[in-house]
């Protein structure tokens, strides 16, 4: 069965899609809060969400995001390329895609987490887990990378990101190797658990306040819901770090002000 993404209703994003083999974001539409097992056979642009074999014949294992479409805060893992050859294991974006944790998808030969066209853009995501069995583990890109984390992928070459074509532009995004661009750092990003699935950001990670603020985060939130560029500048990847609460402070002005002494 085939679907797609302006035929979706968010009761059909609840249950995970898992009557659906094909999900293909087509201009123009919108993709919001999409979680879950993504997966589909043989389509190179083509995606779909099937929670239940969690595998694919040929290229394009996860989402397909056609230019002109917009996907927003989706959970994109556990898909994979498998046939000879096949590419694409995650998400192949010719679109924009944000606010986005790809991980543990997996390529037969290249881009195992997200592939990034030469239209597309790429913003505020964490691309973490994933592994190709040729090139490019993490992320490939032709397009437009930025406030990224591209870490802790696998491949024979290029684990983690390599750029292709003149336009690719990666810009405050973390990875290794250092990416040419503005703000590209290479510092752990210090998630608080990668073996448990925990991509949020540790305390003392690099990534936090350390991306580039955007017109569009002005409305906008993070994975989570919450509002981003909290601190000032935003955080890089697709969760936003919520300040420590003050209650320590609040209980030593009560304890010097608040209180008479008996």
């Amino acid at each position: 069965m085939m679907k797609f993404c302006a035929d979706i209703s968010p009761l059909d994003i609840e249950c995970s899609l898992l009557d659906i083999h094909y999900l293909f974001c087509q201009t123009p539409t919108t993709l919001p809060a999409c979680a879950g097992h993504l997966s589909a056979p043989a389509c190179a642009s083509g995606a779909g969400k099937c929670g239940a074999h969690r595998q694919a014949a040929g290229s394009g294992g996860g989402l397909g995001i056609d230019a002109g479409s917009t996907a927003l805060c989706c959970v994109v893992t556990l898909n994979a390329a498998t046939a000879p050859n096949a590419d694409f294991g995650g998400v192949y974006c010719e679109g924009l895609i944000r606010a986005s944790l790809i991980t543990r998808n997996r390529a037969y030969d290249l881009a195992g987490g997200l592939f990034v066209g030469v239209a597309g853009v790429a913003e505020n995501c964490t691309i973490s887990s994933n592994s190709a069995g040729g090139a490019y583990g993490g992320v490939r890109y032709d397009g437009l990378l930025r406030n990224a984390i591209v870490y802790d992928s696998s491949a024979p070459v290029a684990p983690n990101v390599a750029p292709i074509g003149s336009n690719a532009v990666c810009q405050f995004t973390c990875t290794l190797p250092l990416q040419s661009g503005d703000g590209n750092i290479t510092n752990d990003p210090g998630f608080v658990n990668r073996a448990l699935g925990d991509y949020h950001l540790g305390t003392d990670s690099p990534c936090i306040n350390t991306g580039t603020n955007l017109p569009w985060m002005l409305t906008a939130s993070d994975l989570d819901g919450n509002p981003r560029s909290i601190g000032g500048f935003v955080d890089m990847g697709c969760y936003e770090t919520l300040p420590e609460p003050a209650c320590a402070l609040v209980l030593l002005l009560g304890c010097a002000g608040l209180f008479r002494p008996v």
